[in-house]
């Protein structure tokens, strides 16, 4: 079991797959795409799977070539709906208890989040009960692709934001290389969310399997 400074002012948390299931995102994408063209899509399928997301970068491009109903104009029409689907999206359980708790603590709260700066604003407005926890939400993107996450500029840019002694801020999220050794570069304690139980290949110091440790182990 580790413990962490008690003294934490401030939390920054990655989005994807650390605050929500991005899964949920895209299979609403992929579900409103299939009925307008009565595909056989099943969405709670698609959230559990996470071995067709791996198999591509691309997703839309990949979910169509293996239905074959592939054409440039459909793979573009799921990206619009990806930058400007409208609807209710949960927090992950274990979040939303580790956010209250902030909250409550009057611990100052961040997002710092990769990918194309409308669709992850688009994922904030989805996620309507973040408004609560009053977040500063930051995108690496507005800097410049080369800089988001792992680059030490986009870090910089929250710790700034939040004025507070960098010993006294954590950072969370679930990807070893963007958000844990990034975080680490700039010399910030990062927290790995290794939700899937995987091999810790990077022999982080700081892991958990859920948010709900983290409340333990740091308060």
């Amino acid at each position: 079991m580790f413990f962490l400074n008690k003294n934490i002012r401030a939390v920054i948390f990655d989005l994807d797959n650390t605050l929500y299931n991005e899964n949920m995102y895209i299979a609403e994408v992929l579900h409103i795409f299939s009925k307008k063209y009565d595909l056989d899509f099943n969405k709670n399928d698609f959230i559990d799977n996470e071995n067709l997301r791996e198999k591509s970068n691309d997703i839309f491009s990949f979910w169509l070539h293996n239905i074959n109903f592939y054409s440039k104009q459909k793979q573009e029409e799921l990206f619009a709906l990806y930058q400007n689907i409208s609807f209710n999206m949960p927090l992950y359980e274990d979040a939303r208890e580790l956010l209250v708790f902030l909250k409550r603590q009057r611990v100052k709260i961040a997002i710092l989040t990769n990918g194309v700066v409308n669709v992850q604003e688009n994922k904030i407005k989805c996620i309507k009960e973040l408004k609560k926890y009053k977040p500063r939400i930051f995108y690496a993107r507005s800097l410049g692709k080369d800089y988001e996450k792992p680059h030490e500029k986009s870090f910089k840019m929250v710790l700034d934001s939040l004025n507070e002694d960098i010993e006294n801020v954590i950072f969370i999220g679930d990807n070893l290389l963007t958000d844990i050794v990034g975080a680490e570069r700039v010399g910030i304690k990062a927290i790995w969310v290794n939700k899937n139980d995987s091999k810790n290949i990077a022999n982080v110091e700081f892991a958990v399997t859920n948010l709900r440790e983290v409340l333990v182990k740091c308060w």
